[in-house]
């Protein structure tokens, strides 16, 4: 279609016809590179929901009690697990929250049947770390299960230190603008400011475990 409009102007290019035959041109290639944007979201959201699907398949987390890591090797999927989210940090930030929400689908965390193994991972996790959860309650700030799963996750994700983890709760309780009980999408917002200031090496370390 293109072509024929272009072939249109060039044999007739004192036409009062060209200027329109010439926008015609411009709002097919907008058209089209639109359509092409979209199908490569699309297909992102895809493989971040596949990312998903594998931590919960997978569960590293030690208090959950599954290690089905399956034949991917665990240090190759925490690569990927923290390549695609440190590369949210390039992406508009209403595009990282999607990303992020496929992901959270992928893990189950959208589904309202949360598996028992997840609860017993998070009490296990706030009885490890009272003081975590009371700074929060002081804050202001309460989460949903889902919510307190996945903040937990992207740490584990990100392969952080324990200093690193401290660090991105912090940002969270203080610097996030995040009160009252927070979902999901609530959280998502919080964590998408977080990559948006966080300066920390986009990878971990060689040799970092």
């Amino acid at each position: 279609m293109e072509e024929a409009f272009r072939r249109a102007a060039e044999k007739n290019p004192e036409s009062p016809l060209v200027p329109e035959i010439k926008q015609a041109i411009r709002n097919q290639e907008t058209k089209a590179f639109i359509q092409r944007e979209e199908k490569r979201f699309t297909q992102l959201k895809k493989e971040y929901n596949n990312l998903g699907r594998l931590w919960h398949e997978t569960d590293i987390n030690p208090f959950a009690g599954m290690h089905r890591h399956g034949s991917t090797p665990i240090e190759q999927k925490r690569k990927q697990w923290s390549q695609a989210i440190t590369s949210l940090k390039d992406k508009p930030p209403e595009h990282r929250i999607e990303l992020l929400g496929a992901m959270a689908s992928g893990m189950q965390l959208t589904d309202e049947r949360i598996s028992e193994a997840y609860r017993e991972s998070l009490l296990q996790e706030i009885f490890s770390n009272p003081l975590d959860y009371l700074n929060l309650m002081l804050a202001g700030i309460s989460m949903t299960l889902p919510s307190s799963l996945f903040m937990n996750a992207v740490s584990d994700m990100l392969d952080y230190s324990e200093e690193e983890k401290q660090e991105f709760k912090d940002f969270l309780r203080e610097k996030s603008g995040l009160k009252g009980k927070i979902d999901l999408p609530q959280l998502f917002l919080g964590i998408s400011r977080w990559l948006e200031q966080d300066t920390s090496p986009p990878f971990p370390p060689a040799g970092k475990s």
